[in-house]
């Protein structure tokens, strides 16, 4: 009996310790940057740990924004939001729903943002020139009205 007593308590802490290691190690973003560099912005964000690929992403034309997401990553900067205003970068927002997030960089018009990754660190680079796919989904979403044409309001009658 105190033999059994023995071999659980030598293996159940291990065990324990085994099943909330996941938790401990899993990546978070921990700092964001961003910079100006001509007519790009780059926006830097660094992980806890190195990621290995570039994280799935999308834009929005209308309103312009592009949306990159982390799953088993989770927002360690303790906050969602934050206020840009570096060249086409107005702000961005970090949403944690679970063992996910998404960061959403909200845009003064649409850019094409590439990334790539360099050990913790992730760049995303908005170019200052939107791609010509881009450039038109962006002049299709733009209203057009009609030509304003002017009327008499009156015939002209003669007499």
């Amino acid at each position: 009996m105190n033999t059994a007593i023995t071999i659980f308590r030598q293996s159940f802490i291990p065990l324990c310790l085994l099943l909330i290691q996941p938790a401990w190690a899993q990546n978070a973003i921990e700092a964001l940057g961003v910079s100006q560099q001509g007519s790009d912005t780059v926006l830097k964000l660094t992980t806890s740990q190195p990621l290995d690929s570039p994280p799935a992403s999308f834009s929005v034309a209308n309103p312009p924004r592009v949306a990159f997401d982390f799953p088993g990553v989770k927002n360690a900067l303790g906050r969602n939001a934050q206020t840009i205003n570096e060249g086409d970068l107005r702000s961005i927002n970090l949403v944690q729903v679970g063992d996910r997030t998404r960061v959403v960089l909200n845009l003064k018009q649409v850019r094409q943002a590439t990334a790539h990754v360099d050990g913790k660190e992730l760049f995303i680079t908005l170019s200052g020139v939107a791609s010509d796919s881009t450039a038109k989904a962006e002049q299709a979403a733009t209203q057009r009205f009609a030509e304003v044409q002017y009327f008499a309001a009156f015939p002209i009658i003669d007499f």
